[in-house]
C-alpha cells in the first residue's frame, strides 16, 4: 500500500466505518477560518484513529489486529491473520489503520 498521509488514512478509515464525515482544518476549527484541511469531522467530534486510542482500540478489536514489535520496540508490524495483511510503521495506531485501510482494498 502506498503511504497515505495522516488525513487520508483517517479519511479512508472513517469511510470504511461508513460514517458521515466532513473535513475542516486547524484554522477553522479555532477561529471559523478556511485554509488547508487538516481535520475529520463526524458527529460533530474531532476524528483521529492515529491520535486517539478510544478510536483505535474498538477498530482494532473489530478488525482483529494484532501488534507484533520487532526486536527493537521503535517499529511494529499490525498483522491481520485471517486475512494475510500485514503494514508497518514506526507507530502502532498508524500501522493498525493501514491494516485496516489494506484489508478493505483487498476486499474490493
Amino acid at each position: 500500500m502506498s503511504k497515505l498521509t495522516d488525513l487520508e488514512l483517517c479519511k479512508k478509515i472513517a469511510e470504511i466505518e461508513g460514517e458521515e464525515q466532513h473535513v475542516i482544518n486547524k484554522i477553522e476549527r479555532a477561529f471559523g477560518a478556511k485554509k488547508d484541511a487538516m481535520w475529520v469531522v463526524m458527529h460533530g467530534d474531532y476524528y483521529n484513529p492515529i491520535e486517539d486510542w478510544n478510536i483505535t482500540g474498538p477498530l482494532m478489536v473489530k478488525y482483529e489486529v494484532k501488534l507484533v514489535w520487532e526486536c527493537s520496540p521503535s517499529y511494529c508490524h499490525a498483522l491481520i491473520v485471517k486475512s494475510q495483511i500485514c503494514e508497518s510503521d514506526s507507530d502502532e495506531q498508524r500501522a493498525i489503520c493501514m491494516a485496516i485501510v489494506a484489508k478493505d482494498e483487498a476486499l474490493k
